[in-house]
């Protein structure tokens, strides 16, 4: 059995570069370059009746906006088939560096079935999200701030691009669309079993935008494993232009 695996991962190796030979420009490289110059006034203890420990607290930010730099491509399979590849790494523009692959990066197949991709990849949850705000979560402004809470952090766990996942999309049906998405229980141990599902149901026509979309984290909390936590959220969002 391992023999054969073996020998089939070297043929794929070994095919992989005259594949990719075939198209002239099967690759892409892009981009976004995005900084702010800001005012920041933050006032007040964080706790109800508090006393502010930083009245005085205005102050100039230099922040970046989300600045990345990719790579993707395309392969024609035939019958209507593609494969498809993105490695997308942030660039922090305002104090330097950034992680390779750190945001959307994947590899899939499309087709008139629609997309299936496995990587790193942003949740349907976070997807249907990013209707809410026409900055599209470039801003200090950013709604989704405020589903976090005290419990965690002020963090929004269903915020989030999930690691370890595989994604299905949806082909676009008169205007309705939706993904799904599976994690599997790779971070397992002795005691939790941690898993995620997530999904978004979209439609768009005309001047109206509406989404709905669901996730659950089992033995998570705060993306971090704990025995016999689950978390549940629920999205209804919509636009008019």
């Amino acid at each position: 059995m391992n023999k054969k695996l073996i020998a089939l991962a070297v043929a794929g190796v070994t095919l992989a570069p005259a594949v990719m030979a075939q198209t002239a420009n099967p690759v892409t490289l892009y981009g976004r370059i995005y900084a702010t110059l800001n005012t920041v006034n933050a006032n007040g203890s964080g706790v109800p009746g508090g006393v502010d420990t930083q009245p005085i607290s205005r102050r100039g930010v230099v922040q970046d906006g989300n600045s990345h730099i990719g790579v993707r491509g395309t392969e024609d399979l035939g019958g209507g088939l593609k494969a498809f590849f993105q490695v997308e790494s942030a660039v922090l523009l305002n104090t330097g560096g950034g992680t390779f692959a750190s945001r959307n990066s994947a590899v899939g197949l499309q087709g008139g079935f629609g997309s299936i991709l496995i990587g790193r990849w942003d949740t349907p949850f976070k997807t249907a999200a990013l209707l809410n705000d026409p900055t599209g979560q470039l801003t200090l402004a950013d709604p989704t701030a405020l589903l976090g809470t005290a419990a965690i952090g002020g963090l929004n766990p269903f915020n989030r691009r999930q690691d370890n996942s595989v994604q299905y999309w949806t082909p676009n049906i008169n205007g309705f669309t939706g993904r799904f998405l599976y994690s599997p229980n790779q971070g397992k141990t002795a005691t939790a079993n941690p898993t995620t599902l997530g999904l978004n149901a979209q439609y768009a026509g005309g001047p109206v935008t509406l989404a709905y979309a669901y996730e659950v984290h089992k033995d998570q909390v705060n993306n971090t494993i704990t025995a016999g936590a689950k978390e549940k959220g629920h999205e209804l969002v919509g636009t008019v232009k």
